[in-house]
Order: structure tokens, then C-alpha cells, then sequence
């Protein structure tokens, strides 16, 4: 059974701190005082999930990237991708974001089959697909059934109706006054903003933002892990992580850096979450 631990990282003494650079971000952009979306944007910057434009602005209604949203997910997941020798879609191969494409395909966000025509990463996000990638990043499956939407037809027309489904009735997105859910309908940045806070909210992760005491400057690697009274060596203990996406992370490395704790310097977790999507595996005892 899951259990609510605590988990106490070891620092090795006498390491140097290691740095990395983090994300730009600015917690006011001059385009979003009076826009409905500003806390949510502001709460998301604050945090480093978002980055605004080069001028300053971070233009809260142009719409958002089926390769942007990856991006912004895997960081709210805590994922730092990985390099592939084999790409996932064939139109990525110079795309910028083409190692969080290919993350988000090896972590089971995104489904190459659903895009026998390629990603087209740079083509805006429709609703439908932004369902898909949150319920898949909550570890969970699609629902069939009826749902109370009024536009039902164009719903019937998405082969992620399943997915619409089950994130409606999770909260992580919800229908239009007029009572329909536009399934084809393309996510706003603002709109996005607002969907990733909703995923972080259901599934439990803290934003930086959100605690005052997160440890921004804490930096250095570890050697052991205390679950309870017992304490791990990282060297001589079989450990693993299970997140929610069910996939089985073996832990060789684990290190902090800038309020994060980063797992074989490939995985990140913000660091006073309640880490409530990680299983904790030692031996043959699950926590």
C-alpha cells in the first residue's frame, strides 16, 4: 500500500555546489494586467514553468504550440528530457523541441500513431488533444460513456472523447457558458496557463510559488535516503521511484539543484512537494 512518507536527502559534505541554469522567467508581463488569466500566469512564471517573449510580453491569447504545451508539461511533471538517437516523427528532426517530443513519447504523453502524418509540433493545440496529454500525465485511461456536453456531435468526431471525458470529470478542464466543450477549438497560452495549474492541483504538486519556504538555493549531490527511521545507501540499495505514469525510474544518482531534486540527472521533482506521484521502491518494499 502507498504510504505518506518523508523523505530526508543526505547531503555529502565537502561536494561543491553544482549549478545549472534555470529558467527566465518574470512573474509580470505588461500584456496581462487586465486580463482574466494574470494570476494564473503570474503563478506559473513565478514558478519557472513559463517564459515570456524576448520583448517582455508573453501574449496571453496567441495560441499555443502542440510543442510548447509539451514542453511546459514535461516541466511541470519534473522530466528533463533526454538526448534519442531515433527521432519519434519525422518532422522533427531540427525542431527545437525535438527532445521533449521524443520524451514525451518514451514517458507515454504523446502517441506517435495518433499522428500518421506527423507532429506538426508548431501547429496550434486543440482542446481535445490537451485533455489527452493531462489525463495521460495523471497516470490514468480514458472513459467511455455519455457526458453532458451540448455540443455532442463534434465530441462524437474526436477519438479523444474518451479523454474529454474523464479530464472534465477530474476538473482539469471544464465547458464553455453556452454549455459546449469545442473539442477541435485551439488553447490560448493564457488558456494553457490555467489547464497546467489545474494538473498541478489534482495531482498534488506544489508550485514554487506557492510555498514561501522552498529551498531555491539548496545545491549538492546525496549519498543516501531516509524513509522513517531507516536510512538508504544510494551505493549498496536497490531503490527506485514509480511515478504516476507507471513507468519504474532505478536510482543512481540523485543530486538538488535550485529548489529541485534531480533523479540520474534526467528526472526532476520540485523539491517541498508532497511528492504525492512517486511511489518509493526499496527492494522488494513499496512506500
Amino acid at each position: 500500500m502507498k504510504k505518506n512518507i518523508a523523505i530526508i536527502l543526505i547531503i555529502m559534505l565537502g561536494l561543491m555546489s553544482a549549478g545549472q541554469p534555470c529558467l527566465a522567467a518574470s512573474s509580470s508581463f505588461p500584456d496581462i494586467s487586465s486580463h482574466w488569466a494574470r494570476e494564473y500566469i503570474t503563478s506559473m512564471s513565478s514558478s519557472g514553468y513559463i517564459t515570456g517573449y524576448p520583448d517582455g510580453t508573453f501574449k496571453p491569447d496567441k495560441t499555443v504550440s502542440k510543442a510548447e504545451f509539451i514542453r511546459v508539461l514535461l516541466s511541470c511533471l519534473g522530466i528533463t528530457p533526454t538526448e534519442y538517437t531515433k527521432n519519434s516523427f519525422t518532422d522533427i528532426s531540427r525542431h527545437w523541441a525535438r527532445i521533449y517530443i521524443n520524451e514525451a513519447v518514451n514517458q507515454g504523453l504523446l502517441i506517435p500513431s495518433e499522428y500518421p502524418g506527423g507532429l506538426k509540433p508548431d501547429n496550434a493545440l486543440k482542446r481535445s488533444e490537451a485533455a489527452a496529454f493531462l489525463v495521460r500525465a495523471m497516470g490514468k485511461e480514458p472513459e467511455e460513456g455519455d457526458m453532458s456536453f451540448t455540443d455532442q456531435a463534434n465530441l462524437n468526431k474526436s477519438m479523444y472523447k474518451g479523454y474529454i471525458k474523464l479530464a472534465s470529470e477530474l476538473g482539469l478542464l471544464s465547458g464553455y457558458p453556452d454549455g459546449s466543450f469545442q473539442p477541435f477549438t485551439e488553447v490560448t497560452r493564457a488558456q494553457m496557463c490555467k489547464l497546467m495549474l489545474n494538473y498541478l492541483e489534482k495531482a498534488g504538486i506544489k508550485s514554487a510559488s506557492a510555498s514561501a519556504s522552498t529551498p531555491a538555493n539548496i545545491s549538492g549531490s546525496f549519498t543516501s535516503l531516509a524513509i522513517g527511521d531507516e536510512i538508504y545507501s544510494l551505493s549498496s540499495t536497490s531503490l527506485s521511484f514509480k511515478t504516476t505514469l507507471g513507468s519504474s525510474i532505478p536510482v543512481s544518482s540523485l543530486a538538488a539543484i535550485n529548489g529541485y531534486l534531480y533523479v540520474n540527472n534526467q528526472y526532476r521533482y520540485a523539491l517541498e512537494s508532497p511528492l504525492t506521484n512517486l511511489e518509493v521502491i526499496v527492494g522488494n518494499c513499496r512506500y
